[in-house]
């Protein structure tokens, strides 16, 4: 029997013109040279250099030059790896058109990291050349150094004015010749302090959501600090002394603003039921992709996917999950670590926990604090355009989780054949809201309390697991009970 089929009549006919013309000198014109496309333009200069080191926080510039005259367009965005500098001021380009100048404001002891054209945006917002060619997307990352000590009064002999016992004293204004903070460029006044008491009382009797068993006397304790505070010259002097006054919430999700400045009026726990250092020890496969996401895949067809955070600066930091999620769709189970994650935007973890679901489901419920005390329903909905994962799932949870990870944990609970595995969250599901009070200082204030379809607080409860898990810093040191729960759960 023949092993090949003899080829057909027109075939051994095109065969043989190929022959000949492959034994034909060549005597083709030659067309016009093919026109190669212009190479990108390429960043030669920064101002911070790259991984630049003790950079002087405070108001400062950052440019950007270019190996060619470029247009006046800007993609200047936040990432995941690294804080993202205030801006002050519009970006401004150099008469030759080559250098690019952000105006922005520093913070002390802060890792940097800014993206260039490295975000979703219209073609014509990226920096690009002259002739339309986009530059390579990259990253700009320093590091600044820690804030200038404030130098002493100068007085050439000692004052001996006495004062009264606890008289509060004016504070001084800043030294002339010396610069103050750009968000602290003038005193506050005390009518401008006097007006933000006033907002900060409305705020917290009309609207604030108060922790379950708090029972503080907002009007009292505002008109006992009110001397103090109305003297306050800076910004930042008024947040720290408001501080003080709103400790006594004991909430967390209490903050205040002073501009770049954070003041927190207390403290989440800082425990941790996760060792992030050891899990390329400890995951087979393991495999960072990004600062966000790292997948693994254990015996026994169990897949492992590592969620970090949830913001949505860089939303494209979370596709290798969603293609995790498509290769692991055939295994036994999966794993979704979010043990580290400390929230961010609802939105992201909200696409992710809907490849998980068919229909749409309410999964909480927010209610509105203060005198409103609107209701709404919090739904997962299916996520068109990605897999619907099916198998059985294990969420690893614990005392880091806060804001958008206890609702993507919510969310997790409505899922047939998902587990909660590891320790009780922060409890911080609360929506908060910027208010203004007037003196260059804000309030992130909690408005809304998150309840699930059953009417249970999570707000400042935190959400339970369905496998509790104990863990200590010894057991944390070379091994993870957590995650050995959690594969033992998935193979049972």
């Amino acid at each position: 029997m023949a092993l090949f089929r003899k080829p057909r009549t027109g075939l051994r006919l095109l065969l043989a013109g190929a022959a000949i013309l492959a034994l034909a000198p060549t005597t083709f014109a030659q067309g016009p040279p093919r026109r190669d496309r212009p190479a990108p333009p390429t960043v030669v200069k920064t101002i911070p250099a790259r991984n630049a080191q003790d950079v002087p926080p405070g108001p400062t510039n950052i440019q950007i030059t270019f190996s060619e005259p470029m247009e006046q367009t800007v993609c200047f965005e936040p990432q995941t790896t690294g804080a993202f500098p205030k801006v002050t001021g519009k970006p401004r380009w150099s008469k030759d058109q080559l250098t690019c100048t952000i105006p922005v404001l520093l913070r002390p002891n802060m890792s940097y990291c800014i993206g260039i054209n490295r975000a979703r945006q219209k073609p014509k917002e990226f920096f690009q050349s002259k002739s339309g060619v986009l530059i390579r997307p990259s990253k700009l990352e320093f590091q600044t150094g820690a804030a200038a000590p404030e130098e002493p009064p100068q007085t050439t002999q000692p004052t001996t004015t006495p004062q009264k016992p606890n008289a509060e004293q004016p504070e001084q204004a800043p030294q002339k010749g010396k610069p103050a903070p750009a968000h602290e460029a003038a005193p506050i006044s005390v009518k401008e302090n006097v007006e933000a008491l006033k907002r900060l009382r409305q705020a917290l009797s009309t609207r604030y959501v108060r922790p379950e068993g708090q029972q503080v006397d907002w009007q009292a304790a505002i008109e006992e600090y009110k001397p103090k505070l109305l003297l306050k010259k800076s910004a930042t002097a008024f947040a720290e002394g408001l501080a003080e006054l709103l400790k006594q919430a004991g909430d967390p999700a209490l903050t205040l603003h002073a501009g770049p400045i954070t003041v927190h009026t207390a403290q989440y726990p800082s425990i941790s039921n996760i060792n992030v250092q050891n899990l390329p020890k400890i995951v087979p496969g393991w495999k960072r992709h990004n600062g966000m996401v790292a997948t693994g895949k254990f015996p026994g067809d169990i897949g492992y996917i590592l969620i970090t955070s949830w913001q949505q600066a860089n939303c494209d930091d979370l596709e290798p999950a969603f293609e995790a999620l498509d290769d692991y769709r055939d295994g036994s189970g999966l794993i979704i670590d979010i043990r580290p994650n400390a929230g961010g935007s609802m939105k992201l973890a909200t696409w992710f926990a809907g490849c998980f679901v068919e229909d749409s489901v309410v999964y909480a419920r927010s209610i509105a604090g203060g005198e409103d005390k609107d209701e709404k329903p919090l739904t997962i909905d299916r996520k068109k355009g990605r897999i619907r994962y099916r198998g059985y799932v294990a969420v690893l949870m614990g005392p880091q989780n806060r804001g958008a990870s206890e609702s993507f944990l919510l969310m997790m609970k409505q899922v047939f054949g998902c587990n909660l595995v590891g320790a009780k969250t922060a409890g911080a599901a609360v929506e908060c809201e910027q208010v203004d009070l007037g003196n260059g200082v804000t309030v992130e204030l909690p408005v809304r309390k998150i309840v699930t379809p059953r009417g249970k607080l999570i707000g400042r409860n935190g959400v339970e697991p369905d496998k509790p898990v104990q863990t200590t810093k010894e057991t944390l040191a070379n091994m993870d009970p957590v995650l050995e729960a959690a594969v033992q759960l998935l193979k049972e």
